[in-house]
């Protein structure tokens, strides 16, 4: 039996046993959040553990009178779990990126072993836009094809994803000889 988000609702809010409408919940949304999580650099165990602390979020909301069904439960769950996941993306460590990479290779030429060695990449990686951030994800830890990041990042085509992609990696070289450049700090 499906129940109405307005019935999931009052009966997370108002009866002492909930677990059949939290039940519903988890069986109507696991799949659209854990393939939101695959498809955004997430494992399995990710999308789990975020879609857990999403679920406790909500019936914690929804117990605390912190929420109102102004949209869908499913779509507030799906929000939880987004914002979530784009945190977790922000606090995790990015690893040390590979120079061999064509896209990274071209670094300045007064640029010495030691500012490689000082440069905090991490922190420069999320002076990006966020989409730009996950372009190079898919391209560089991935390895994905432009095609399949045109279809993840929702682009028209193949064509406006490099030309994206391209845009995103002259970018973060520009942050890359900010910082390594003293004076530019200086503004």
């Amino acid at each position: 039996m499906a129940f109405s988000d307005q019935d999931i609702f009052l009966n997370i809010k108002n009866n002492p046993n909930p677990d059949l409408y939290i039940k519903q919940l988890y069986v109507t949304n696991w799949k659209k959040i854990r393939s939101y999580i695959l498809k955004n650099s997430g494992s399995e165990e990710e999308a789990k553990d975020v879609f857990q602390d999403a679920m406790i979020i909500l019936v914690e909301k929804i117990y605390s009178n912190h929420i109102t069904l102004k949209a869908s439960l499913g779509t507030i769950l799906f929000g939880i779990s987004k914002n979530l996941w784009l945190k977790s993306l922000r606090s995790q460590k990015i690893q040390k990126i590979e120079h061999t990479l064509d896209e990274l290779s071209k670094i300045p030429d007064d640029w010495d072993q030691n500012d490689q060695e000082t440069l905090d990449i991490e922190s420069i990686f999320f002076e990006l836009k966020e989409d730009c951030q996950e372009i190079l994800r898919l391209s560089i830890y991935q390895k994905r094809n432009m095609n399949e990041i045109a279809n993840i990042m929702q682009f028209k085509n193949e064509q406006i994803a490099r030309n994206k992609k391209s845009k995103c990696l002259g970018y973060l070289r520009k942050l890359i000889g900010k910082t390594s450049n003293p004076l530019v700090n200086e503004q």
